[in-house]
């Protein structure tokens, strides 16, 4: 098992307890850094698993006695938490991005994810008291828990709804989606492709259509690179748009850590080159990405689930990482996740392994790989259906309209149904929709992402496609209309369903 230690930040000095420093009612306290190492300097150092950071308080009636829960500091969330840096010292492989503050306290937990054995995550910690608070004379005590998956929270909460947690509304999360896979230029340039997705940046769902990105010979402080140098970029996913963060030349150099809250897409090392950058596949690194919701990817007889979050029995359970498991050939399997958070692999749906299980996906394999997998994901929360129907018109236009009366919605999913596929032997029958007369897919012209479905298609409904615009207020009117149809004619109805999670 790992070790895991407190220093202060001259990684020097270990931390037992300490006072919470500069304490004034209803204002921040001054910010100290602390160090959280995984098996310092050990010859055969251990990773550290799912890692959250905890504060305790001490109980001023039982001197050396630190509580959890039960002390206004814990329960009114005084502490706040952020990730600052990282030292890689034991795999310069790693990194973590930095966090924005979060509170810490009673059922609220900063996550980290795998921490490699001797390196260490550089943290923050602050307190804010409430102007309330008669009693300043506290000291704390900082924890790590690790190798956990869930943890007890009232049982009204699950009561109230189970499922996969989608991070709407949160603005402690952040991950992918859906797509933004990094690709090269074939033949290689100075170029970096982010291809069509969706991502989870501060609780808000962005998307965007295929993107390039130039990366020339300029380091992050605009110092040209020469014979032996190299530097790293970091591409993530901002407020609405994917942000190019560079590092620092060097002949091994750093990767620099994406701006707090947006999700890490990938990083991108570019070298020396006379005439100019040449980016090539084998410069790409995506294995810090993290995908959210329980994402499900096959290789092989694996599937790799991703990092995310759900509510059920009585368990919020969480996951800061993706978790492999290996499937039996010719076989079909159901994946469920335990209320202790690790997942287990049935191969019949009604041999449900615990009543609070829940049903994730279906998988199906040949003798040697992956053939289909079938989503079976619920989510908590509210969800909202926006539903446009009618009869297609005789030619390409309006179909119906409402009017959004939902505070603030983000459309998480488009569905795209057809009657019929039509006639003819050429051509799609495409949809579109608008918001208060504004095409969602506002990228069309270079890169078109609306739905269509073919006129010999056996399967008359989509999910493809991504649109740009996410967000709906109330007062917004969506419409919904047919962009094209098949050479030999139409079909008879036409539908479209908005799969929106309430902020």
């Amino acid at each position: 098992m790992p070790i895991l230690d407190w220093y202060l930040d001259d990684d020097l000095t270990t931390l037992d307890d300490e006072p919470i420093p500069g304490l004034a009612a209803g204002s921040y306290s001054d910010a100290v850094e602390l160090h959280l190492w995984v098996d310092k300097g050990s010859p055969s150092p251990q990773p550290a698993a799912n890692v959250r950071v905890v504060l305790d308080t001490e109980d001023p009636a039982s001197a050396g006695t630190f509580r959890r829960s039960g002390l206004p500091p814990q329960d009114e969330l005084w502490g706040w938490m952020r990730v600052v840096g990282f030292d890689n010292t034991g795999d310069p492989t790693w990194t973590i991005p930095a966090t924005g503050w979060q509170p810490v306290g009673a059922y609220a937990a900063l996550p980290l994810g795998t921490i490699p054995g001797d390196c260490a995550v550089h943290l923050e910690v602050r307190f804010r008291p409430p102007v309330s608070a008669p009693e300043l004379a506290w000291r704390f005590r900082p924890g790590a828990i690790y190798d956990e998956y869930a943890q007890p929270v009232p049982p009204v909460v699950t009561a109230l709804g189970s499922g996969v947690l989608t991070g709407v509304g949160d603005g402690t999360r952040f991950g992918v989606v859906s797509g933004l896979a990094l690709t090269p230029s074939s033949p290689a340039d100075d170029e970096v492709h982010v291809a069509a997705g969706v991502w989870l940046h501060r609780g808000a769902l962005y998307a965007q259509v295929a993107s390039d990105h130039q990366l020339d010979q300029d380091d992050g402080d605009s110092a040209a690179l020469t014979s032996g140098e190299s530097y790293w970029a970091a591409l993530s996913g901002g407020a609405g748009t994917i942000t190019v963060t560079k590092g620092l030349k060097g002949a091994a150099p750093a990767k620099p850590a994406p701006p707090a809250g947006e999700p890490l897409l990938g990083f991108v090392r570019v070298a020396y080159q006379a005439g100019g950058s040449e980016i090539a596949s084998a410069h790409l690194d995506v294995s810090a990405v993290v995908a959210d919701r329980y994402r499900c990817e096959a290789d092989g007889l694996d599937v790799v689930i991703s990092a995310g979050q759900a509510l059920g029995g009585g368990t919020l359970r969480y996951h800061f990482g993706s978790t492999r498991l290996t499937l039996d050939p010719s076989t079909t399997s159901y994946l469920w996740q335990l209320t202790s958070g690790l997942f287990e692999i049935t191969e019949d749906i009604a041999d449900r392994p615990e009543p609070s299980a829940l049903l994730f996906w279906e998988v199906e394999t040949d003798a040697s790989a992956v053939t289909a997998i079938h989503d079976h994901r619920r989510y908590a929360g509210r969800t909202v259906c926006l539903r446009l129907a009618g009869a297609a018109p005789v030619s390409p236009g309006f179909v119906a309209d409402l009017q959004v009366e939902h505070p603030l919605l983000y459309v998480d999913e488009v569905v795209f149904r057809v009657s019929d596929p039509g006639s003819g032997s050429s051509g799609s029958t495409v949809g579109e929709w608008f918001v208060d007369g504004v095409t969602a897919y506002t990228s069309q012209a270079t890169d078109d992402q609306r739905p269509e479905i073919a006129h010999d298609a056996t399967v008359l409904a989509t999910r493809e496609g991504v649109a740009e615009l996410r967000e709906l207020r109330r007062g917004q009117v969506v419409s919904f209309e047919t962009a094209a149809y098949p050479s030999g004619g139409k079909p008879e109805r036409v539908e479209l369903i908005l799969v929106c999670r309430e902020a």
